[in-house]
């Protein structure tokens, strides 16, 4: 109550919302710790991320299991499930609460940012394109080749098995 929402966004089971004072709240699932509460419990109504209170968020936005924001100097954060490397810590753990992705120097100030399922994009104020993460279409066709793969080694193996008992 009192609060002027701005802008909200959703993930799969999370949302989060900024405030026009420029906090973040998020709520739902957090078992991935994409909540960004410092731990991985569920928050059932809209909580202020504490460790982003000391900067002004401008854009926040949600994909499956992970957050990001954009502060006003253009500093980026996230904070969830970093499996497919949409963290940008260079690992891939997860993080409880907002750590600053460090956008390569001389692409400019990030300007804009999106959120996907396990990617995310930043358009600086030059005009220059970011992305990190793992994009779901190259999920998809690893797994299918992956079945493939599997599949001719079953065909093999079974193959394999009638002959040795014709023998």
């Amino acid at each position: 109550q009192g609060v002027r929402v701005t802008h909200v966004s959703s993930g799969q089971f999370h949302s989060a919302c900024l405030d026009s004072e420029g906090r973040v709240y998020t709520w739902g699932w957090g078992a991935h710790g994409q909540l960004g509460h410092g731990g991985c419990d569920d928050v059932l109504s809209p909580q202020v991320v504490t460790s982003l209170r000391r900067h002004r968020v401008i854009q926040v936005s949600c994909g499956y299991a992970h957050t990001v924001a954009l502060t006003s100097k253009g500093h980026v954060f996230s904070w969830g499930c970093g499996l497919f490397g949409q963290l940008g810590s260079g690992h891939t753990g997860k993080h409880v609460r907002p750590v600053r992705v460090m956008v390569e120097s001389g692409r400019g100030k990030v300007g804009k940012i999106t959120a996907g399922y396990f990617h995310n994009i930043a358009l600086t104020e030059t005009g220059k394109v970011v992305t990190w993460g793992a994009n779901p279409q190259i999920l998809r066709l690893e797994a299918q080749q992956r079945k493939k793969e599997k599949l001719s080694y079953d065909i093999f193996r079974k193959d394999g098995l009638n002959l040795s008992s014709r023998e």
